[in-house]
């Protein structure tokens, strides 16, 4: 078992319905080792608050294991706004908020929708969209989707 496989499974228990780990990584930033955590909520944003929180608890259980040998840094964060959608559960808290899709291959000469993710059933998502501020419906293929992730209207 890997570091990064075996520090999840010491920290799951951290994570409950609402929280939970988005991904974690071993990364090098400047000649630094960081063990990076993000972490994501479906009820709320997450906040610096709860960042510490279960950062501190995430800090005693790598003391506890002690598996990393090199000095690093945790690093306990959001996900971030922009994140990759990778599953159904999290495709269905996506629903109702701002996305971006890029689809495999191009429909009616899009391949990049932004819009709301109005509706998702076992084969197709919804995207509300405009084009020249006239309002659109798209329906893409889940299979056509090649990428999606939440997005910031701006």
């Amino acid at each position: 078992m890997d570091k990064l496989t075996l520090i999840k499974s010491k920290i799951a228990h951290i994570f409950n319905e609402d929280v939970y780990l988005y991904n974690i990584d071993f990364i090098t930033r400047d000649s630094m080792y960081i063990l990076e955590i993000q972490i994501d909520r479906y009820s709320n944003p997450v906040d610096l608050d709860l960042c510490s929180e279960i950062s501190m608890k995430i800090s005693d259980i790598l003391d506890e294991i002690d598996v990393i040998s090199e000095d690093y840094y945790l690093e306990v964060c959001s996900a971030g706004a922009e994140k990759e959608i990778r599953n159904e559960k999290e495709l269905e808290q996506a629903k109702g908020k701002y996305v971006y899709v890029k689809l495999h291959q191009p429909s009616n000469g899009i391949d990049e929708i932004l819009g709301t993710l109005e509706d998702i059933t076992d084969d197709e998502i919804l995207i509300i969209h405009f084009i020249k501020g006239v309002r659109k419906k798209a329906k893409i293929l889940k299979e056509n989707v090649k990428y999606i992730s939440h997005a910031v209207k701006v």
